[in-house]
């Protein structure tokens, strides 16, 4: 995830980068590479989230805490007979928290799925930050966008690099995300109407049952949509106008120097960005060490 906002940031201190942008901040331009920070992409997610009647989800209430006390017991054995041994690590903690999940299409017609979904047995907001939300009984489906056509930006603040890199995610911006999101946001909640989940669901929490129209929904979107860690792009492969690396990520026009990192992915792939990260780096040092023998 550094990688996405961090290297950028560095080729542009080092005055590799848009020579308006190392104007602006009284940087040197040794390269000029327009592309370095641009292309900005990354899963936009939202959460629907519904109270829920059952009492053994996850959740911080006194009847949970006894439960959970409980099943901790059954992670943490006090006695460490044979027979306590062989129970160690199982109940509920040895849940990874999103315990379900799936790959599916917004819409029939499309050839392949463009949504991935996480079911999760607890009322969950913020990325499980908010511990208020974890006062209720509640169930969480989470709906990501794997195809984003929305484009953001990493910029400078100055000139120094102890300053946070400036970060314009530019999420739903583009209109076929919104739409795509505003059906995930609809798929999400009719398989919370489907039973056995619909026969102990309570009052939906968010969007909320006032959100139903398109446009109500957006605005929910607008405000509580959030990105699901998975940034790349900003120092993109290729040989266009706007490419910062070439095809084993050498930076453009500079010598012996390269960024191997998510940031030199030109489009985001429809899953999670860790093992491709890896298998970049893993590539790319036997390249080098190809280049070296």
């Amino acid at each position: 995830m550094f990688g996405a906002f961090n290297s950028p940031q560095l080729l542009m201190l080092s005055g590799i980068g848009p020579a308006d942008e190392l104007t602006k901040h009284d940087i040197a331009l040794v390269h000029e590479l327009p592309g370095v920070g641009q292309n900005l992409q990354d899963h936009p997610d939202t959460v629907v989230v519904t109270h829920h009647k059952r009492d053994d989800l996850l959740a911080i209430r006194p009847k949970a805490a006894w439960w959970l006390f409980k099943q901790a017991l059954k992670y943490f054995p006090l006695s460490l007979n044979k027979t306590s041994a062989e129970k160690k690590r199982s109940g509920i903690l040895t849940s990874v928290v999103a315990e379900s999940g799936g790959f599916i299409k917004s819409k029939p017609n499309l050839s392949r799925p463009n949504l991935q979904l996480h079911f999760i047995p607890a009322a969950f907001d913020n990325h499980g930050r908010d511990l208020k939300m974890l006062l209720n009984y509640g169930v969480s489906i989470h709906t990501c966008l794997l195809r984003p056509k929305s484009r953001g930006s990493v910029a400078l603040y100055g000139n120094t690099a102890s300053l946070h890199p400036k970060i314009t995610l530019n999420m739903l911006a583009h209109e076929d995300d919104q739409k795509d999101m505003i059906q995930a946001v609809k798929i999400a909640r009719s398989i919370l109407a489907q039973p056995p989940l619909s026969e102990n669901n309570g009052r939906e929490i968010f969007p909320g049952n006032a959100t139903q129209s398109d446009e109500e929904i957006l605005e929910f979107l607008r405000n509580k949509a959030n990105t699901i860690y998975h940034p790349v792009g900003t120092c993109k492969m290729g040989n266009d106008d706007m490419a910062v690396v070439d095809s084993t990520l050498k930076v453009h026009g500079i010598e012996h120097l390269r960024v191997i990192d998510a940031s030199i992915m030109p489009t985001l792939i429809s899953g999670n960005t860790n093992a491709p990260t890896i298998m970049i780096a893993a590539k790319i040092a036997d390249v080098i060490l190809a280049d070296y023998a």
